[in-house]
């Protein structure tokens, strides 16, 4: 089994582009001065100024490059005969929030998450672990309540598009968790199981 980060923060990403590295180091730099007290998610943060089109191409081209560098990792090492756990997922972590924000969306990033949503490979199954906004805050202080409220809401609300998506009741304790997704899983391959023999036997039958 590998471990694979499938998210937008490089800063947590154990394979990256070289490019999205150098990017990732000037960024930290320009912004060191800043105190932690006053940082924010990336995406609550208000641009200073708007990218130009040829600025807004280049960033769409470098995300693209990053999402299928990180694809083409998961297919070699899954070709090697591990199996991948991803952490997050780009669909999910690009996904519009269901709540607007007053500002139209720029036209590379619907253009984005539309090749994403149909293009770029899904993963499955996808296990969300779910919990209220206060519980997250108190495990993990980094986003206000309202940012983590809006991003549950467009995470399930894309999850029920997907036949393959579990929501876990993630306000238990781990262990109880991990026996959740392991009977789901164990349940996935029962039923993987049941309907290849249903196969093998149409199969014999119309032979």
């Amino acid at each position: 089994m590998k471990y694979l980060y499938m998210g937008t923060a490089i800063g947590s990403s154990n394979y990256a582009l070289p490019t999205s590295r150098l990017m990732h180091y000037l960024r930290a730099r320009k912004s060191k001065h800043l105190s932690i007290e006053n940082k924010q998610p990336l995406r609550t943060l208000k641009k200073a100024k708007k990218r130009g089109r040829i600025g807004a191409i280049f960033c769409l081209v470098h995300r693209l490059c990053e999402e299928w560098f990180r694809q083409s990792v998961s297919w070699i090492l899954q070709m090697q005969g591990y199996v991948l756990l991803y952490d997050r997922h780009f669909i999910f972590e690009c996904a519009p929030d269901d709540v607007a924000d007053g500002e139209p969306r720029r036209l590379s990033d619907r253009i984005h998450f539309w090749m994403l949503s149909h293009v770029y490979p899904r993963p499955e199954p996808i296990f969300f672990l779910d919990a209220p906004p206060e519980v997250l805050f108190e495990r993990k202080p980094e986003a206000t309540l309202e940012y983590l409220e809006v991003r549950r809401r467009t995470y399930l609300k894309l999850g029920r598009q997907m036949p393959n998506f579990f929501r876990i009741d993630a306000t238990r304790t781990p262990k109880q968790v991990l026996a959740d997704i392991q009977n789901r899983i164990d349940r996935i391959q029962g039923d993987a199981l049941k309907w290849n023999k249903i196969d093998k036997v149409e199969g014999v039958k119309g032979g």
